[in-house]
């Protein structure tokens, strides 16, 4: 019986993570470019509309934010660590 280490390979598994990670994020790039691009413009005419009730979208945008970036985290393969 041989004790040695038993290196494991990691192919393309890892790169087709990458690139729905990176799919996902040119999604995000896409919509507040050109759906959502009066959140990057404060001076666009569309804030008047959310002008009284504004800082009440912080927290909605806050964590719909963390909701993207943890989202994927259930499928992850990594232990937790201790």
């Amino acid at each position: 019986m041989s004790t040695a280490p038993v290196a494991v390979r990691r192919g393309s598994r890892l790169h087709a993570k990458y690139l729905v990670f990176g799919f996902v994020g040119l999604m995000i790039l896409y919509v507040l470019g050109y759906n959502e691009y009066f959140l990057i413009d404060w001076k666009a005419e569309f804030w008047q509309h959310y002008q009284p009730f504004r800082w009440c979208l912080l927290p909605h945008g806050v964590a719909g934010a963390c909701a993207i970036l943890l989202g994927p985290m259930p499928f992850s393969t990594r232990p937790m660590a201790a």
